[in-house]
């Protein structure tokens, strides 16, 4: 089951990505949404220490990801 491990973690962030761009397809300014959304994760970095850098990079590089494909629509 572990051997799998990273091909779970990257269709966990893939379906997060889907998620996030379809919500903010939704928005009046999507990209305003996107970096609002950075921003949020930004501040719960700088606000509490239980939540791992990790997980801020790969939200982060989940809304760069989520701006791109924006990009392409």
């Amino acid at each position: 089951m572990t051997d799998n491990l990273p091909a779970r973690v990257a269709a966990l962030e893939l379906l997060v990505e889907q998620l996030i761009l379809e919500s903010v397809q939704q928005a009046d300014s999507p990209r305003d949404a996107v970096r609002a959304a950075l921003g949020g994760m930004t501040r719960l970095a700088m606000q509490r220490d239980d939540v791992p850098m990790e997980a801020i990079g790969a939200g982060a590089d989940i809304l760069a990801r989520v701006m791109n494909r924006l990009g392409e629509g």
